[in-house]
C-alpha cells in the first residue's frame, strides 16, 4: 500500500490543495461564514488568520492521504460499497460533535455538507489521478 500513496504524492497533494480552496470559499465572509457564525455565538473570529489558513492547509493534505489510503483499502475489501460506508460514518461523525456541542441543525447542515463536498472532490480529484 506505501507503494501505491507514494505513487499518488501529486494527486494526494492536488485533492489536499482543492479541499482547503473549497473550505476557504465555503467558510469565506461573502458565503456561508455570516450564517455559520451566527450559529455559534460564542465563537469568535481568529484572532490570526495566516495561522489559521496554514492549519487548514495542513489538515487538509492530512485529509487528503488519509482518505486516499482509506479508499484504497476499503475499495480494495468492499468494492465502492466500502467507501459509501465510510462517508456515512463521517458523516454520523459530523452530527454527533455538533449534537454534543449544543451545535443547530443549520450548524450541522452547513459543516456536514462541507464535509461531503470535501469528501467527494478528494475522491473525484484521486480518480482523476488513478
Amino acid at each position: 500500500m506505501l507503494s501505491l500513496i507514494q505513487s499518488e504524492l501529486v494527486a494526494i497533494f492536488v485533492a489536499g490543495l482543492a479541499a482547503f480552496i473549497l473550505g476557504f470559499i465555503w467558510y469565506h465572509p461573502k458565503t456561508l461564514a455570516p450564517r455559520w457564525m451566527a450559529e455559534q455565538p460564542h465563537r469568535k473570529a481568529p484572532d490570526d488568520y495566516q495561522k489559521t489558513m496554514m492549519q487548514g492547509m495542513i489538515a487538509s493534505l492530512i485529509d487528503a492521504f488519509i482518505l486516499a489510503a482509506l479508499i484504497f483499502l476499503l475499495a480494495t475489501a468492499y468494492g465502492s460499497g466500502g467507501v459509501i460506508l465510510l462517508a456515512a460514518g463521517i458523516i454520523a461523525g459530523t452530527f454527533a460533535a455538533n449534537s454534543f456541542k449544543g451545535g443547530t441543525l443549520a450548524l450541522w447542515v452547513i459543516d456536514g455538507s462541507f464535509v461531503i463536498s470535501q469528501l467527494i472532490l478528494i475522491w473525484i480529484i484521486l480518480s482523476l489521478f488513478t
